[in-house]
């Protein structure tokens, strides 16, 4: 049967609270100085494998939050360019003499570059002659939606920031886990040669259970 092993971050998780768990209530006290020194690895690494998810669950947020606030750009963007077009923008294109995007061309392109491309815009737009009370409200909520929505592009690549960090730092802690179970696997080893017979088994494959075996049935006559 094979023995536990651990190739990807869950994996070392959950095999290593099963070796922990396996040991509750066997005599560990010839090994206890290495599996005192992995227990020790597997809580630092579950601390960080902890600290990493809840930054991965904030940088979610954060960009979810991005795309709530571009939705509202995008809306400010087609109310911008109705009211442009009373006081005699193109229909077809009201951003034509205000920026290299058409209305429906801004709203596909990345959220910040929309928001800086927005703010430009109504600053140009606020230039035009016969302005009425409607396109300056429109260009208001434009400015409203396109900050907010930097403001929030800044909060999301501050959490990525920290998400990686977070992830380093849970990266660095796999080696020494690695470590600290292979010399816990020879520690046991070593003493089932002094024996201490099925200790490995014990730690190792606590979890394994032989299946029974159950003879066919005969073919009936």
């Amino acid at each position: 049967m094979p023995v536990v092993t651990a190739e990807c971050h869950a994996a070392r998780l959950l095999s290593g609270e099963a070796v922990l768990a396996a040991a509750v209530g066997l005599d560990t006290r010839p090994i206890a100085a290495k599996l005192a020194q992995f227990r020790k690895a597997h809580s630092s690494l579950s601390k960080a494998s902890a600290a990493l998810a809840t930054a991965e669950q904030r940088l979610v947020d954060a960009q979810r939050d991005v795309a709530d606030f571009d939705n509202d750009q995008d809306a400010a963007v087609g109310a911008l360019a109705a009211s442009l077009v009373t006081v005699g923008q193109p229909r077809l294109n009201p951003f034509r003499k205000l920026s290299k995007y058409a209305p429906g061309r801004m709203q596909q392109i990345g959220y910040a570059a929309e928001a800086r491309a927005l703010l430009e815009l109504t600053a140009r737009a606020r230039k035009l002659d016969g302005l009425n009370n409607e396109v300056q409200a429109a260009a208001r909520e434009a400015e409203r939606c396109a900050r907010a929505l930097l403001a929030a592009v800044a909060v999301a690549e501050h959490v990525a920031e920290r998400a990686a960090a977070a992830r380093d730092r849970r990266d660095a802690l796999c080696q020494p886990w690695e470590t600290a179970l292979a010399a816990l696997r020879r520690a046991v080893r070593a003493q089932e040669q002094n024996g201490a017979s099925g200790l490995f088994d014990a730690l190792f494959r606590p979890a394994t259970r032989r299946a029974k075996s159950v003879p066919p049935k005969r073919a009936e006559a």
